[in-house]
């Protein structure tokens, strides 16, 4: 989309994607979407946590120095 869209929407856009709100008409709608992803994602946590799934896991899903 950021090919193809006109030069002067390209800054806003740009900014959108990054997580800038600013001069959004009705903020509360992203607000209420994060809140709701949030709550449906914590369940889940303890199993995205590549943390705890050890050593071996942690190296092989990317994080070598995190421990």
């Amino acid at each position: 989309m950021l090919a193809v869209a006109p030069e002067n929407r390209l800054r806003g856009m740009v900014f959108w994607l990054t997580g800038d709100l600013n001069g959004v008409a009705m903020p509360w709608t992203a607000l209420i979407a994060l809140a709701i992803a949030l709550v449906a994602i914590m369940p889940a946590a303890p199993q995205l946590n590549v943390l705890l799934r050890g050593d071996v896991a942690a190296e092989a899903l990317g994080c070598g120095s995190c421990s």
